[in-house]
């Protein structure tokens, strides 16, 4: 059904508003009730009795969470009450045409149809901002991205966070080659949150500080701690130890 916004916008309802009727008997007189969305949503049967939920099966097909207070429209004593009401809230005005204030039942039907109808415009432009806001914020998209590989990290067994590592590690150094800032401090990120899930002897910080400096870009010394870090993942330590030995003597040449 169409609803009337006298104050408000019909594409994009706030979630609260005063609906008011003018009654058919005369003289005319004027009756308003006030429609709430909740924020969250509102499943009644959860909070029912089983006995009781089975005899309201409607229930489990209603938008608790939409609903108007009171539920039968209370008079009111004039319109000027009413709008100066709504905007001095900041409500939406709705009207809702004629009614027949002896019929309390169709009262209550017609009330419940503009209910859902506003509901329904509330919940759609609500996805619809929301969806907007998510494609038009790469920050909070990548957010989003970052807590979920941060989850994914913490599965990984250590080869798996490894490999990982030696990807980003590859495209540290593409993005440092094309001085893409902003990839660089992505992908720095990444790799911060991936050390976070490693132990601190793996020395994660300071590859990436090797890679960084452009003066150690031509001496190995970036792959000797990928492989430093794979060795000390089997436990390896002999191993380790001549990869050390090679890291420190590179580093002396370098100084």
């Amino acid at each position: 059904m169409d609803i009337f916004f006298e104050i408000g916008n019909q594409s994009a309802p706030k979630g609260h508003a005063i609906l008011y009727f003018w009654g058919t008997n005369e003289p005319a007189e004027l009756y308003a009730t006030y429609i709430i969305i909740l924020p969250v949503e509102l499943d009644l049967i959860k909070y029912m009795p089983p006995f009781l939920a089975n005899q309201i099966p409607a229930a489990a097909d209603q938008d608790a969470s939409a609903f108007a207070i009171p539920p039968v429209p209370e008079k009111m004593e004039s319109y000027e009450q009413i709008e100066h009401i709504a905007r001095s809230r900041r409500d939406d005005l709705i009207f809702g045409g004629t009614l027949d204030a002896s019929q309390l039942n169709n009262m209550i039907h017609l009330v419940n149809d503009i209910v859902q109808t506003y509901s329904k415009g509330y919940r759609e432009n609500m996805s619809k901002t929301i969806g907007d806001i998510n494609t038009n914020n790469p920050q909070l998209q990548n957010e989003k991205s970052s807590r979920v590989n941060d989850v994914l990290y913490e599965l990984m067994s250590t080869q798996d966070k490894l490999t990982e590592l030696t990807k980003l590690i590859g495209m540290l150094k593409f993005a440092i080659d094309g001085n893409d800032n902003f990839q660089i401090n992505e992908i720095q990120d990444e790799i911060t949150m991936l050390a976070r899930r490693l132990p601190e002897s793996y020395h994660i910080n300071e590859l990436v500080e090797i890679i960084k400096d452009p003066t150690m870009h031509n001496t190995g010394l970036a792959e000797l701690y990928m492989e430093r870090c794979y060795k000390l993942s089997t436990e390896d330590y002999l191993l380790v130890e001549e990869i050390e030995n090679k890291i420190r003597n590179i580093q002396a040449q370098s100084q």
